[in-house]
């Protein structure tokens, strides 16, 4: 179970910088986009990371988004928990 919550926590953590500075109009560094990238394509992630900050990015630079990009933000952050635990129990 230890290596199971390590890789909740480290997926979760990856995806929460890079979302908090979203949420907070912050830039991404080049670094830690591509850090975080690395980590989460090693799940089977549809839309692929990049493609879910894609629209991220652009929902909240949207003023008036199609959709609430919180919420878009918490169901990629489902699936990426919900991965993290089909790989672990695999």
């Amino acid at each position: 179970m230890d290596t199971f919550a390590a890789g909740l926590g480290a997926a979760a953590q990856k995806y929460e910088t890079v979302v908090f500075a979203l949420v907070n109009n912050d830039t991404v560094s080049a670094n830690e986009l591509s850090d975080t990238a690395t980590y989460l394509n090693r799940l089977n992630l549809v839309p692929s990371f990049m493609q879910e900050y894609a629209i991220l990015k652009k929902l909240y630079s949207d003023p008036d988004p199609p959709f609430d990009p919180l919420i878009a933000t918490m169901q990629y952050y489902g699936t990426i928990l919900t991965n993290v635990a089909q790989v672990n129990f695999k």
